[in-house]
């Protein structure tokens, strides 16, 4: 695990506060980066930077940010950058929040929608390692027991559909 603690200068002459971002690889292909602290415009630029580059090295980053105090405007442009270039280079992007400080401001600016919010970044690790031992199975089965797996879902979706339309509406109108 990689240890980052960078200390931005403020411009209004306050001791600076630290931004605290923590790189971890819990399984191969996936980085955890962990940030704490105030992402305001300062710290954005270290997130950006940190976030980018591990875009070479997983094609899941899940960005953590449990432990981020406050997030700015400044904060918002660059997780909306990294979303941007995250799918530009065919890495998907996770975030994980689960408190106010975080959450309110990514849904007042539209991204609540756009990014998939976990409550924590174990959380989506799990997902990940539970869909990638999964993936084998479904390889290694024929093709026709998956395309009548597939057909299965669809006809249960679809009866699940009719029973939750009212019944006048399956009788056609004469």
């Amino acid at each position: 695990m990689t240890h980052v603690t960078e200390w931005l200068p403020r411009d209004c002459g306050q001791a600076p506060e630290p931004v605290d971002v923590r790189l971890h690889a819990p399984v191969p292909d996936v980085v955890v980066v962990r940030v704490g602290g105030a992402i305001d415009a300062a710290a954005a630029a270290v997130l950006a930077e940190r976030v980018g580059q591990q875009y070479r090295r997983a094609c899941h980053v899940v960005l953590d940010l449990t432990d981020v105090t406050h997030l700015g405007a400044g904060g918002l442009r660059v997780l909306r950058e990294l979303l941007r270039r995250a799918a530009l280079v065919g890495v998907r992007l996770h975030l994980a929040a689960d408190h106010r400080a975080v959450c309110r401001p990514l849904h007042l600016a539209g991204m609540g929608t756009a990014a998939v919010l976990s409550p924590s970044a174990d959380l989506v690790v799990a997902r990940l390692v539970c869909r990638r031992s999964a993936a084998p199975r479904l390889r290694a089965q024929a093709p026709e027991a998956y395309a009548s797996r597939r057909f299965a879902t669809q006809l249960e979706m679809l009866l699940a559909a009719a029973v939750e339309e009212p019944a006048a509406r399956l009788v056609p109108a004469r």
